[in-house]
């Protein structure tokens, strides 16, 4: 059987509404089914309606109606042998003691009149005796606290803070949980006992310890409680567990039939069930709406796979002719490249040609400047030997045949040298030809090696300037950071001396409001002696003396009847009484619903209702000896009737008076001596 989370509000802490144990797996599928994208299946192209469906939809829902039955019913043949005997066989087990949940211990430090008290508990029932007053009840409120009760439900107090020990700053409660057999709550982390301890003070705060069994501390989260307490079935906040000795009477005497039958299904988790139930089968039930609606889908689904399938194939051929195209495109470029090649090459031969014919031609030009040196050698050989000579007609002859001589061979050295130019510039028109196809071939080669690479020089180009510019920029949003630290900085200064000051403000202000409150109370008081009683207590009074009731009427506020003797002791007494004395009182249950009704109408909640029959009976056994001042000496009680409610209720007649702690040891000190 699933466990039911045990709601562990404090008066001191918000509640958190956190899941935890074994409800994790219904709460995950819920929200699975909840995040569904509804979407609306398509008919023939067209989208189409919930509403259309509907029918259909309820069709499908009875046939899964019909499937769980069928289900249940194989399953109840195939396993309901097995159940009926392992529940047999635990009924036939009779006084076993529980493995898991048991307290087996629990220690208190500064908690209510305790200093420091350790109890360790038997496997099953234990007592707790003592006199009154000496801290029975003090266990059973710890309890209650450790294990994340309401402070309001022991009865003993309204916060965490007056628990704690007179004198003392914090208190301390440690319970020590047996955690042991199959459904024991994870014992590899905790063993065989959890150990949960919780701390709070006089300042509010309050924190919880849990640990193994070793004094490993596994959490300090209040879920993690919650999960215990879950998992364990203990539930503080309902009488079948906890009753106080505050509510006892109440619960058993005022409470209507029908809450306590609420408190039994709670503490038997059949109303929990119940509730499981329900939410599994809302949940079957969405789930298999929505499967239909995927079903309905399905075709168009097909259909677009289908198309995209189709569109995918001709993306793939499209895709292959592309690539086709480039290396074609390749191809041909390197044809160019082979045919400047071969150009080139044809060139190459023209040029190894001249440069074969260009030695012959400068031995033909050597030699003839060779003759030419000599020709003019011997002219001058000849024009010395003339000088010497004198006039002479045939060796004039003889020098003019010379001279032409000269001259043919000036004229034949002439044309060679313009062989020899003509050679030249042909040579260095062919070397500029190579040239210019040298370059044509590397432009070419470099055009066609680099065409993918001019794109990436200029990628890393602009890569480099964008990184550049993001390194300009990173600069100046540091500067621009640091300045706004700075601003930021003496922003939050300028807040924090704002808030500082709105809030002295808001605290000056709210100051004045609740002076301004107590004034408002205190002439309302001095005008109305029933106005501390609640609201408009006046109408109220009259109306039950108006009323039928079946028994007699009820008679409060009790404070109407109590007079305190001794001012001193007015902050302590309206601290422990305070609840009693706006309180009214009937000797009827069946007069409480109609008196509760009263207050409802009139919003005043916070009255308690005590219903009690008239029994004067005699309380002076109870009393201690006529020296010591107790609560009901330090009153004077108008009413017999409210005498005995407020012992009935507060044991005034044996709660004594003492002015400070040591006096009142000294009183209980010569009390016991007596």
């Amino acid at each position: 059987m699933a466990k039911r989370r045990v709601a562990v509000d404090s008066d001191d802490e918000e509640p958190q509404s956190s899941q935890v144990s074994k409800r994790a797996k219904t709460e995950d599928s819920d929200s699975q089914v909840q995040q569904t994208p509804e979407k609306k299946p398509k008919v023939n192209g067209r989208i189409k309606d919930e509403g259309d469906s509907s029918d259909e939809g309820e069709v499908d829902i009875r046939d899964a109606n019909e499937e769980g039955e069928e289900f249940e019913k194989r399953f109840e043949e195939e396993n309901g042998d097995a159940i009926r005997r392992r529940l047999e066989a635990r009924s036939q087990v009779v006084g076993g003691i529980a493995e898991h949940g048991i307290i087996e211990c629990i220690e208190m430090t500064n908690f209510m009149c305790h200093p420091r008290l350790r109890f360790s508990f038997g496997p099953q029932i234990n007592f707790i005796i003592g006199h009154n007053g000496s801290g029975k009840s003090a266990v059973l409120s710890a309890i209650t606290i450790a294990l994340g009760g309401k402070t309001i439900s022991t009865g003993r107090g309204s916060g965490l803070k007056s628990f704690i020990r007179e004198g003392q700053n914090k208190a301390e409660v440690t319970i020590t949980l047996k955690n042991q057999g199959e459904e024991a709550y994870r014992p590899n982390d905790y063993g065989k006992s959890i150990v949960i301890t919780r701390t709070f003070n006089r300042q509010g705060a309050s924190s919880w310890s849990i640990k193994s069994k070793d004094g490993r501390k596994i959490s300090d989260k209040r879920d993690e409680l919650a999960a215990i307490c879950d998992h364990m079935n203990i539930q503080v906040d309902n009488p079948l567990n906890v009753l106080t000795q505050d509510s006892a009477r109440q619960f058993l005497s005022a409470s209507h039939p029908s809450d306590k039958y609420k408190f039994f299904l709670r503490g038997t988790q059949l109303s929990q069930l119940s509730e499981e139930y329900d939410s599994c089968l809302a949940q079957v039930n969405q789930a298999r709406k929505i499967l239909h609606q995927k079903k309905q889908a399905l075709p168009e689904l097909r259909a677009t796979l289908k198309e995209a399938t189709v569109r995918f194939e001709e993306a793939s051929k499209a895709r292959e002719q592309r690539h086709k195209a480039d290396e074609l495109k390749k191809e041909l470029a390197w044809a160019h490249v082979a045919a400047k090649q071969q150009e080139m090459e044809a060139k190459f031969q023209e040029v190894a040609k001249a440069q074969q014919r260009l030695p012959k031609i400068q031995d033909k030009v050597e030699h003839a400047e060779a003759q030419f040196k000599l020709a003019s050698d011997e002219v001058e050989r000849y024009e010395r030997e003339f000088a010497d000579l004198g006039n002479i007609d045939h060796l004039n002859q003889k020098a003019k045949e010379l001279q032409d001589n000269i001259r043919l061979n000036k004229n034949s050295l002439n044309q060679f040298k313009n062989d020899e130019r003509d050679m030249n510039a042909s040579l260095t028109g062919l070397n500029k030809a190579i040239q210019e196809y040298d370059i044509k071939i590397v432009e070419e080669t470099r055009r066609m090696e680099t065409h993918t690479l001019a794109r990436r020089e200029e990628l890393n180009r602009r890569l480099e300037e964008a990184k550049q510019a993001v390194a300009a920029a990173e600069r100046a949003h540091s500067m621009v950071c640091d300045e706004k630290r700075a601003k930021q900085t003496a922003t939050d200064e300028c807040k924090q001396k704002g808030m500082a000051a709105q809030n002295q403000a808001e605290q000056a202000q709210q100051h004045i409001q609740e002076c301004n409150t107590m004034i408002s109370r205190c002439k309302e008081r001095e005008n109305n002696v029933l106005a501390p009683y609640g609201r408009d207590m006046k109408r109220i009074l009259e109306q039950i003396k108006q009323m039928r009731w079946y028994g007699d009427t009820p008679i409060g506020p009790l404070g109407l009847h109590v007079r305190l003797k001794d001012q001193r002791w007015a902050s302590l007494l309206r601290s422990q009484l305070g609840t009693l004395m706006s309180a009214f009182a009937c000797t009827d249950p069946r007069d409480r619903p109609q008196l509760k009704r009263l207050f409802d109408q009139t919003r005043n909640h916070h009255i308690n209702i005590i219903i009690s029959e008239r029994d004067e009976f005699d309380y002076s056994s109870g009393e201690p000896r006529a020296d010591v001042l107790t609560v009901l000496r330090a009153l004077e009680i108008s009413d017999p009737y409210v005498l005995r409610i407020l012992i009935n209720q507060s044991n005034i007649e044996r709660t004594i008076l003492a002015p400070n702690r040591k006096a009142g040891d000294d009183i209980l000190v010569g009390l016991r001596s007596g």
